[in-house]
């Protein structure tokens, strides 16, 4: 394969579509779709497992509500004002499965995973298509030849890697050299550290991976920045993996700053997440038009350098 100028270009941020279909009915998701496009291009985050384990959810119903409002304003997609990022690789084969056995990142299996998501989702091709985990079944020369291929024919525009560690990605930069790389990694990324962190399949967006990614001018996409509200709803723990004598300090000075500058801690976190030295792109789950605007206030606010430096310094 020839070598590709890498013309990937990153949102200011990616909005979350994991509970629309389920969580979030159809009718409100189209209402933030609608809602996020009259304030400028969107790029929606998705993928063809979400959310899978919610009752009798089967994986399709992300995909399946944006579809829908694609097959009603296919112009959208047609001027790229929407753009789609869709994942391959974490879906339980049997409905009412787990985790445990999933799709594979062989080369048939992704392609038939990507030609369901073409369905669902109306399109003909997807701006950004990953490989949702590190497969450690799958040579990464078969998974990431694949998604390389799939480019060359035109079924996806650019591919990217989730969940990959900072010894992984190095092992797909050697196999693609100076040829088609991924543009963007996605792991899970948040302000405060966690002290044990152990979710199935899920991993880190450690600096180390941050730094390897950002040297090779890929996109870091992080998810749960927020920790489902955790930073500012009343009543809301914070997920086990953080102990309260580990982050109080960093909470301290998140609360300290987000009370001078007039925020919400998260948008604190996003603004900080957007603008520090070595940026990450959040991943933002989105389920009203309000909250699309909290976000985009938070991502828009660039706090002095100082400020940034601090939080660093805290954490």
């Amino acid at each position: 394969m020839d070598a590709k100028e890498n013309t990937f270009v990153s949102p200011e941020a990616f909005i979350g579509t994991m509970y629309w279909g389920t969580r979030v009915a159809e009718s409100m998701a189209h209402r933030v779709i609608g809602h996020a496009l009259s304030n400028g291009p969107a790029f929606l985050d998705t993928a063809n497992n979400y959310a899978f384990w919610l009752g009798s959810a089967t994986g399709d119903e992300s995909e399946l509500v944006i579809g829908s409002w694609i097959a009603k304003h296919p112009e959208s997609v047609a001027d790229g004002s929407l753009r789609i990022a869709s994942k391959a690789g974490a879906r339980p084969v049997a409905q009412g499965g787990d985790l445990s056995n999933i799709m594979d990142l062989k080369p048939e299996s992704i392609r038939d995973q990507l030609h369901g998501s073409l369905s669902r989702l109306n399109v003909e091709r997807i701006d950004l298509y990953y490989a949702h985990i590190y497969s450690r079944t799958v040579p990464q020369s078969e998974v990431i030849g694949t998604l390389q291929d799939l480019v060359s024919e035109g079924l996806i525009a650019h591919y990217g890697v989730s969940n990959y560690t900072s010894t992984q990605l190095p092992e797909v930069l050697d196999f693609t050299g100076n040829q088609l790389s991924p543009v963007s990694i996605q792991n899970y990324f948040t302000y405060l550290q966690p002290k044990n962190f152990t979710p199935y399949l899920q991993d880190l967006m450690t600096e180390e991976v941050i730094s390897t990614a950002q040297d090779h001018g890929i996109t870091r996409a992080g998810y749960s920045p927020l920790l489902s509200g955790a930073y500012d709803a009343k009543g809301k723990d914070f997920p086990d993996m953080y102990e309260a004598s580990a982050i109080e300090t960093p909470l301290s000075a998140l609360r300290r700053i987000a009370q001078e500058y007039g925020l919400a801690s998260g948008q604190v976190v996003l603004s900080w997440a957007t603008h520090r030295h070595r940026s990450v792109t959040p991943i933002v789950g989105i389920s009203s038009p309000e909250q699309f605007d909290s976000m985009s206030h938070a991502i828009k606010t660039d706090l002095p350098e100082a400020v940034y430096l601090a939080l660093d310094a805290a954490r």
